[in-house]
Formats: C-alpha cells, structure tokens, sequence
C-alpha cells in the first residue's frame, strides 16, 4: 500500500524535503501529492535544483494512477542529472516485418519482449522521429508512430532507448496509432 502525505498549508518542495530529508524521494512524494489531491495545482520547488542519479519513472512515483489527464505545474526549479550508468542510452537489434497494409506496426519481431516503448527505430527505409509507441509481445507485434517508406519485407531494425530525467512512458494513453492495451 502506498501512503500519500499531502501538505496542504505549506504545499512546496522545501516541506516535502523536511518530512523525507532525501531530494528524490521529497520529490516523488510531492508529485505523488500534486496527481492526488484538488487543491494543488502546481508544485513550487522553492528555487531548488535538484539532482537525479537515474531517470525518474513519474508512473512508479504514483502506481496507483496509470492516466492522469488534469493539467499539472511544476515550477521555480531545476533537476540535473548526475553522473551514472542509469542515463545509458539501451540499444537492441531485431529482425521484424513491415507490411505496407498495416503501416504502423512492424510483426514477427524477434526479442519483442526486450524492445522499449518510446525507443527511436533505425533501420532502411525509416524515416526520422519513428518511435516505439506499444508492443505486443504474445503476437510479437511492435507498434510504431509513423509509417516508414521503402523498407517492405523482413529486416534487421534497432531500437535505441534514450533515457530522459523525466519518464512519463508508463502511463497509459489511447491513440489510432497504438494497439489494444498498449502502454506508452
């Protein structure tokens, strides 16, 4: 069960970094607060810069809470990324088939389970910005944002996962271009 502390007379960072003493945890707690509770609207980190030693997975930080659909702020802050292993770019190499009657999927992906969501894809005839919007990994069905020209037939893809300090990829979103139960 998650717990959830909401400082409704002192709704700032700097509270949150009192109750926790830790940035990063202060920090998720304060999200956690700014999804769940009415009466904030924004969440004033106080001129802080706050510093991560790995991508901040913002679903994680709230898992109770797969969509969120409400307008949020967060504001008067920096975050910086700290030097780690975690901000790693992750790279894997797949055969898939491109099909010209389903343009925005690529199928019979080997590893599918192993392909991120929001991963960019390179490979022959793709295009710029194609990403990895869901995937089925029973059907081995990749999901992409955008058709991609020239590359009918089976081929080798790459998708690389960049890491960012913010990772908004477990929540939920409908979309034509997503299938059923997708998860970007």
């Amino acid at each position: 069960m998650i717990s959830e502390l909401s400082c409704k007379k002192r709704y700032n960072f700097k509270s949150y970094l009192d109750a926790f003493g830790d940035e990063e945890r202060a920090f998720k707690k304060a999200y956690q607060a700014l999804l769940n509770f009415a009466d904030h609207e924004s969440l004033d980190l106080c001129g802080r810069r706050i510093s991560l030693s790995a991508p901040m997975d913002m679903q994680a930080a709230d898992p109770n809470r797969p969509a969120f659909a409400t307008r949020r702020v967060i504001r008067n802050g920096q975050f910086e990324a700290m030097g780690a292993s975690g901000w790693d770019t992750q790279s894997v190499t797949s055969a898939g088939t491109y099909n010209t009657a389903n343009t925005t999927r690529l199928t019979n992906v080997t590893n599918v389970a192993n392909v991120q969501i929001g991963s960019l894809v390179l490979g022959t005839g793709v295009g710029r910005e194609v990403y990895v919007t869901g995937r089925s990994i029973g059907a081995k069905i990749v999901y992409i944002s955008q058709p991609i020209y020239d590359a009918a037939g089976t081929q080798t893809y790459t998708f690389k996962r960049f890491e960012y300090l913010f990772d908004f990829s477990g929540y939920c979103l409908t979309s034509a271009l997503m299938g059923p139960n997708s998860v970007i």
